[in-house]
């Protein structure tokens, strides 16, 4: 898992030799840089990466560069990436942390641990955590059948 600190301080110390591309897994990139170090060029356009990484917020640098990391990215489509990356077992697993959870101030807690460390939830558990924090019912239902009572 790549971390946005260490992005904007690779783009800002070695920026210029590309390492901060690297680092994201943008290697095509990363050996340009490498290639024109030289000219200077790339350390200031590595100031203007540091720039850009530091005004990211830590979800869409994870969309961006932490999405798929497992994989091979063959894909460039978010949707796709969006499947593979966050299946359903994790999604539940999330969710019952956040059942498990007593008070309204440890749900905001949770949801504040989690942005410092950079993670992504998926919208469902944002959600829950929502309706919890707002005293509002869940009216999302686990399957898809309508007979089910939803609590």
């Amino acid at each position: 898992m790549k971390h946005k600190t260490y992005a904007i301080l690779l783009a800002i110390l070695l920026g210029g030799l590309g390492m901060h591309r690297f680092y994201i897994g943008q290697k095509r990139k990363g050996w340009w840089y490498l290639a024109f170090f030289w000219t200077l060029i790339p350390t200031i356009i590595s100031w203007f990466d540091a720039a850009r990484f530091s005004s990211m917020d830590y979800a869409e640098f994870n969309r961006r560069y932490n999405l798929g990391h497992e994989l091979t990215k063959k894909f460039s489509d978010d949707e796709v990436l969006l499947a593979a990356s966050f299946e359903r077992e994790r999604e539940q697993k999330l969710l019952q942390e956040i059942e498990q959870l007593s008070t309204k101030e440890d749900v905001q807690e949770y949801l504040q641990q989690a942005k410092e460390r950079g993670d992504y939830l998926p919208r469902l558990v944002y959600a829950r955590a929502n309706a919890i924090l707002q005293d509002r019912p869940w009216i999302m239902s686990n399957s898809l059948d309508f007979d089910q009572k939803i609590v």
